[in-house]
């Protein structure tokens, strides 16, 4: 699995020690890390976007913008990043629970306790990876969308539209390309236009299907099939 891994840090040496200590990890774990290192909070910030990263390492004591300021401001951007701060400093400890970060890395840093807390890390990544997908709208953001949070997603005037219960984004994508994304059986193409959310449906109706607080067509002919699947999803869920 690929795992996008940020790092600002304004010691070269200590850039250097960790780039190695992931590189350990990765021939360790068999998943990939590509690593994007920073001398600074402000560079971190330049190019950055939601979802443009799974984890980010965060020096607290930089020159230019220290690890909390920086942390501030990706959180203005990216809510779910996880951020982690590598500090001597633990007196930042406790306002680190204001930028929600997850953890605190003590320098100097060895190999075992860096891998014994990355560990940690890339399982929480590879259990949001499942329940979490992203997608990138027509105005060029990242969402990255909950599956539970997804209604129904539809090709309208040759248009795709994702309906969550409380937004619609569109995005420059197929039907198909969103159904291999998700990847999940609680997803049903009803329509050759729709693909609903088996979890989130509430009423069939005879031309429709109530989703959430939404509506969507249904075809005659996959009505049937719609039930039997939605029948068996709720077996298996009880």
């Amino acid at each position: 699995m690929l795992f996008r891994i940020a790092m600002a840090e304004d010691d070269n040496d200590e850039i250097q020690r960790m780039t190695q200590y992931w590189s350990t990890l990765e021939s360790k774990c068999g998943d990939i890390y590509q690593i994007s290192c920073f001398a600074d909070g402000d560079l971190l910030l330049e190019d950055f976007y939601e979802g443009k990263y799974d984890i980010i390492l965060l020096d607290i004591q930089m020159k230019r913008m220290d690890g909390m300021k920086t942390a501030k401001k990706i959180r203005e951007q990216d809510k779910r990043v996880i951020i982690i701060f590598v500090t001597n400093l633990m007196t930042y400890a406790l306002q680190g629970y204001s930028v929600k970060a997850l953890d605190f890395i003590v320098k100097p840093i060895t190999y075992n306790v860096f891998e014994n807390k990355m560990r940690d890390v890339i399982s929480l990544v590879e259990y949001r990876k499942r329940i979490y997908v992203s997608f990138k709208t027509v105005q060029g953001t990242i969402v990255n969308l909950d599956k539970e949070e997804i209604l129904f997603v539809e090709i309208r005037a040759r248009k795709l539209f994702i309906h969550t219960k409380e937004q619609v984004y569109q995005c420059n994508m197929s039907l198909e390309e969103v159904e291999k994304k998700l990847n999940d059986k609680c997803f049903f193409k009803c329509h050759a236009s729709v693909l609903v959310n088996l979890k989130n449906i509430k009423e069939i109706g005879k031309e429709d299907v109530i989703v959430g607080n939404k509506s969507a067509p249904v075809s005659r002919h996959r009505k049937k099939d719609l039930i039997d699947a939605l029948t068996v999803y709720i077996s298996e869920e009880a």
